[in-house]
């Protein structure tokens, strides 16, 4: 039996322990019944889980110790990264977390005493997110410039101390060469949320 058909066995039982209401974040790594069951991907943990229409991946953990950029994955295994589960970044040393457009859920504390984070990129809709994700975390968090489903409800500070940013954001211009004696030259660069080229007055 291949390790994805056994994976997709496991999913069934952690169906059956969610409709018993057992939390995943009661489950310690010695809880978990097999390592076919919670599969890893770099620093991540994910598993699988049933939808009516599909099969998706829920982000359940990660390696805490890794200090450096992490960008989630829009699918794993060909299936949609969808959930980031409760508590799956708390703690961790990441410096900085982009997040695909496939994720529609953020349960309770998933970044909870992530003090090392500094940066947050949405790059799609505003996802269903739990009132305290952001507990103890002062960061940045960029949205998606063009897109309406950010609204002030949706921007809120969620248990941290959050400066949301839907402006656009410009790691690098390059000159324009447009100067001249009467007037100050441009700059053009490329945001890094919504791909829109951004010129700006050099």
């Amino acid at each position: 039996m291949s390790k994805r058909i056994i994976s997709l066995c496991m999913a069934v039982l952690l169906l059956c322990s969610l409709m018993l209401n057992i939390p995943a974040s009661a489950l310690s790594d010695d809880d978990l019944p097999t390592d076919y069951w919670v599969e890893e991907w770099g620093p991540l943990k994910y598993i699988y889980a049933f939808t009516e229409v599909d099969l998706e991946v829920h982000i359940i953990g990660c390696d805490k110790t890794v200090e450096e950029e992490l960008t989630i994955p829009d699918t794993l295994d060909g299936c949609n990264v969808t959930v980031l589960m409760e508590g799956c970044f708390s703690g961790a040393k990441f410096t900085a977390i982009s997040i695909p457009d496939t994720v529609r859920e953020i349960q309770a504390g998933a970044f909870r005493d992530g003090i090392s984070l500094q940066k947050i990129v949405f790059q799609g809709n505003a996802p269903e997110m739990s009132g305290d994700i952001f507990e103890n975390v002062t960061a940045t968090v960029f949205v998606p410039c063009t897109n309406d489903t950010w609204t002030e409800e949706a921007m809120q500070q969620y248990g941290g101390s959050i400066t949301w940013n839907k402006g656009h954001t410009v790691e690098s211009y390059r000159s324009n060469q447009d100067a001249t004696c009467v007037k100050d030259g441009t700059q053009t660069g490329e945001c890094t949320v919504c791909g829109e080229a951004v010129t700006v007055t050099e």
